[in-house]
C-alpha cells in the first residue's frame, strides 16, 4: 500500500541511519529497489548515493538493478539512478563495461535530458567495445537524433539494404 510504504519510508529517514547502518542494511536496501511505490525507491537510492563512496558498497549487484531502474516510467527513479551510476564510475570501482551494459537502457527513454545525460556518462567513462556497440544496438531505434551524434563511436550505422542496393547497381 502506498501510504504505508511512504509512511515507512519517512520513518527510516527520520531515525537518521548512519554510513556503517546503511552499509550493513545494504542487502536490504537493494532488496527494495524493485519496489513498485516510487517513493521507496527514491528514499533508498538516496541513501545509496551516501555510501556509494564506501568500500563496502555493493557496486556489481546494484548494477544487477540498473536495467529495471533506468526503464522506470517515473524520471525522478531514472535521474537518481544516473547519478548514482556516476558516482560509481568516478570512483572507478567496477569493470565499465558492465555498468555501460547495464546503463543502456536507460534509452528506453523518450525523454531528452535522460538520454543525453546517460549518453555523456557513456562517453565520459566507457570505452567503445564490442559489447558497449551491441548493447547500444538493442536501442539503436529508440535514441533520439539529438542524442546519436554523442554516441557515434558506439553505434553502427547500417544502411537500409534496399539502398545499399540501390547505391551498389548505381555504381
Amino acid at each position: 500500500n502506498k501510504n504505508v510504504t511512504g509512511w515507512f519510508m519517512d520513518a527510516f529517514t527520520s531515525l537518521k541511519p548512519t554510513e556503517e547502518e546503511l552499509s550493513d542494511l545494504q542487502d536490504e536496501l537493494l532488496a527494495g529497489l524493485v519496489s513498485s511505490q516510487s517513493k521507496a525507491v527514491n528514499t533508498i537510492l538516496s541513501h545509496l548515493k551516501k555510501i556509494v563512496g564506501t568500500s563496502e558498497f555493493k557496486n556489481e549487484e546494484f548494477s544487477n538493478y540498473l536495467p529495471n531502474l533506468l526503464s522506470s516510467e517515473v524520471k525522478t527513479v531514472v535521474v537518481s539512478s544516473l547519478g548514482l551510476t556516476e558516482k560509481i564510475f568516478q570512483r572507478k570501482k567496477m569493470d565499465p563495461d558492465m555498468l555501460g551494459m547495464a546503463l543502456s537502457t536507460a534509452f528506453v527513454s523518450k525523454d531528452d535530458g535522460i538520454q543525453s545525460k546517460a549518453a555523456k556518462i557513456i562517453l565520459k567513462y566507457i570505452p567503445a567495445s564490442e559489447n558497449m556497440m551491441v548493447a547500444l544496438s538493442h536501442y539503436s531505434d529508440n535514441i533520439l537524433t539529438n542524442v546519436r551524434p554523442l554516441l557515434v563511436k558506439y553505434i553502427e550505422e547500417k544502411q537500409p539494404e534496399l539502398e545499399a542496393k540501390i547505391g551498389r547497381a548505381h555504381v
